[in-house]
């Protein structure tokens, strides 16, 4: 699992395939789970590297 702080996402060192992830949790509303991608708040993205990360993510989501 992979954490990026939205003000620090501007960072080069983000690899590109999870720019793309923060790309299409950009255009979702905070709380949601995009599957294969992961979730984000009002400060945080959280992306799901495996799939028990994609698990575990979309468990906090349906407890929302």
């Amino acid at each position: 699992m992979k954490i990026y702080e939205i003000k620090n996402i501007e960072n080069a060192n983000i690899p590109k395939e999870d720019l793309e992830k923060i790309s299409i949790l950009k255009l979702c509303e905070p709380g949601k789970y995009i599957k294969g991608v992961g979730i984000r708040d009002n400060r945080f993205f959280v992306l799901a590297d495996t799939e028990n990360d994609q698990l575990y993510l979309k468990e906090s989501d349906d407890e929302q």
